[in-house]
């Protein structure tokens, strides 16, 4: 009998070994799905992480492009800055002799101009139209007239509404007063 105990009792052992195996077993492949389940997870977690990794070093490009164009900016900013104030002390020192200038003429005494009888040619004469010598050379008025030292005879040069008139101030004759003075 003490070999039947011990058969049934090492039956039992090996009946309990083995659903012990078949427990671990399935629990063995439980966790295989799960640790399979995981692993999936975790490449996805992965592949998504590195997206997110190259999609932050593309961002960081670009905030150091936005950095360097800021930078860039702030230096022509300080530049415009310094021109501006530059061209602010010009405008004051410009102000400043405009102010000089306007006291120096309001302080200054004006010259009276004096004016004088309008001439209406060249007679080699003084301002006010009379001649002291006969000229060689003057033509009389503004309307075309003779070349210097040309033939008082002769039609001034373009014709226009004067052509054939006695020319008065040419080469002596008369001195744009009327009257006649004849050289000889």
């Amino acid at each position: 009998m003490k070999n039947k105990i011990i058969a049934i009792v090492l039956s039992s052992l090996l009946v309990v070994s083995i659903g012990f195996n078949i427990y671990q077993f399935n629990s063995n492949n439980s966790l295989n799905e799960s640790v399979a389940t995981l692993r999936n997870e975790l490449d996805t977690l992965k592949s998504d992480m590195d997206s997110l990794n190259n999609t932050a070093a593309e961002k960081d490009a670009e905030i150091a492009d936005l950095s360097a164009t800021i930078t860039e900016l702030n230096a022509a900013i300080e530049s415009y800055k310094t021109d501006i104030s530059n061209k602010d002390k010009e405008i004051e020192e410009l102000q400043a002799e405009i102010e000089t200038l306007k006291q120096t003429a309001e302080t200054k005494p004006q010259p009276q101009q004096t004016t004088s009888p309008a001439s209406t040619g060249n007679n080699g004469g003084n301002s006010n139209g009379n001649s002291s010598q006969p000229s060689g050379g003057g033509n009389g008025g503004s309307g075309g007239g003779q070349p210097s030292g040309g033939d008082p005879d002769s039609a001034p040069i373009g014709g226009g509404a004067f052509s054939g008139l006695p020319e008065f101030g040419a080469g002596g004759q008369g001195s744009g007063t009327g009257e006649d003075v004849h050289f000889e």
